[in-house]
Formats: C-alpha cells, structure tokens, sequence
C-alpha cells in the first residue's frame, strides 16, 4: 500500500469515528442513553484516548448514575486538558454524588477560578457549601449565579431550597415564585413551594400548590401524599385519607402512606 492510499484510509477511518461520535451525542441529547452508551464504548474500544468521547461518555455516565465511572472518565479528560471547566464542573457533580463534598468543592472552585462568570459552578458550589453547613457562603455563590444569568430559573430553585432548609419562609417563597415565572409547571419547584407553606402554616396557598401538583402528576403516590399531608395538619382529616387512599392504590406499600393514613384514622378516634 502506497502512502497515497494509506492517507486515503486514514481519512475515511477518521470521517468513520466522527460520523459514529455526532450519532452518539445526537442519540446523548434525544435521552437515548443506552444506545450513546454503545457508540462511545465503541469509539473508547477503538480509539482509548478520545478526548470528546471520554468527556460525553463521562456525562453519560453521571446521567445513569454510575458515579464512580463518572469520575474515573472526566479525570481521565483533564488529564489531556487540566484547565477544561466544564470537565471539572461535572467531576465535581460526580464527586457530590458520591458524598465526596470536599473534592466536589474543590473541582467547582478550580473551574471558578479559571471561569469566574461560570454561573452552573457558581450554584453547584452553593449547594456543596450548604452540605458543609456553610450557609451564608452558599447564599453569595447562588446570589452572584443568578446575577450572572437572572432569568435561570433552576438557580432560583436552589436557592430557594436552602432558603426553607434554614426555615427563611419569606426569602424562599420569593425564590421559587422567581423560578415559577420562568417554568410555571416544574413540579419539583411547585412541591418545593408548597412545603415551604406548610412549614409557615400557610395551609390554603400550600394546598394551590399541591392541587397543581396532583393535576400534573396524578399517577404519583407522593403527590397525593404531600397533599394529604397538608390536608391533616389543617385538621382537614376526611380528605387527607382520601387522598392517602388514592396514593395507597396506585403503591400499596407505600410506606408514608400508610403511617399518615393511620395516624388520620387515629385522630379520628
């Protein structure tokens, strides 16, 4: 074979792998995510040190929950480029899934540094911070993301969310409102908000959200129980067992349910 043709199949090889990779990030984006498993273990089987292919794979693999592959493929992508932000924002996901929190902070605060307006690491990091009961540090990280994009409604979301661990009712409300306007029907920030009612005792703005979120999720037992749950504590005890029915039958042993249900039938002598 003469250099010509050696060349020649080189090239198709190379538009082969390319061709292989743009399927398995297409397949990636349409949440086929067993079939972009495949194609990247191929490419990885044929060409180990596919940077783009190690990287994606790395993502996927955070996506199936596979944490410790997660780390081992991103590490192994800032070994050919240590100054990747992304690449050591998603390690730092995959190291707080595994509840290695240092180590996530650690990663979110090197991709800051070398991205300061990086606003996905800024809020991670914020809740990395908040595990580490580091609370007014996590509440500046998440304030200077929103800064950076204020129209992120997941950031508001965050926020929120520490806002009504550490019991700030009022700061948390006015985040998930700020989250709502962007997704008016994300059901996580709709529960989130409707518990941070509860907690404040705000019962009937509690049960709007909770209506809402039985509309949208009607097969899910925890969407009545959180309704139920409400209806209970404002001593509303006829519709919180029903609701704690209906959860009942779509989980028979759903184990909330059935304490919460019995504790209803208690108060009912």
């Amino acid at each position: 074979m003469n250099e010509i043709e050696v060349t020649q199949r080189n090239d198709t090889w190379g538009s082969m792998i390319r061709d292989q990779f743009l399927q398995a990030v297409q397949n990636h984006q349409n949440n086929e995510l067993q079939e972009a498993k495949r194609i990247y273990d191929a490419i990885l089987e044929a060409i180990p040190n596919h940077t783009e292919a190690i990287y994606f794979s790395g993502l996927l693999s955070y996506q199936l929950d596979d944490f410790h592959r997660s780390k081992e493929l991103l590490s192994k992508a800032l070994d050919f480029n240590p100054n990747w932000p992304e690449a050591l924002n998603n390690r730092g996901n995959a190291h707080k899934g595994l509840g290695d929190y240092e180590e996530a902070l650690c990663d979110y605060t090197k991709a800051i540094k070398i991205e300061p307006s990086y606003a996905l690491a800024l809020s991670n990091r914020g809740l990395v911070l908040n595990e580490l009961n580091c609370f007014e540090a996590a509440i500046a990280d998440l304030t200077k993301a929103i800064k950076i994009q204020p129209g992120n409604a997941e950031t508001y979301y965050k926020r929120g969310l520490i806002f009504s661990e550490h019991d700030l009712y009022e700061n948390a409300i006015y985040d998930f409102n700020n989250a709502l306007i962007y997704r008016p029907d994300h059901v996580d920030t709709l529960k989130a908000r409707g518990n941070t009612y509860r907690k404040a005792k705000s019962f009937k703005n509690a049960l709007i959200d909770f209506n809402r979120v039985v509309v949208l999720n009607p097969n899910c037992p925890d969407s009545l129980l959180n309704r139920g749950t409400v209806f209970s504590e404002s001593e509303e005890l006829s519709l919180a067992i029903n609701d704690y029915n209906t959860a009942l039958k779509l989980n028979p042993l759903h184990p909330e349910a059935l304490n919460n249900r019995a504790s209803a039938y208690e108060a009912l002598g």
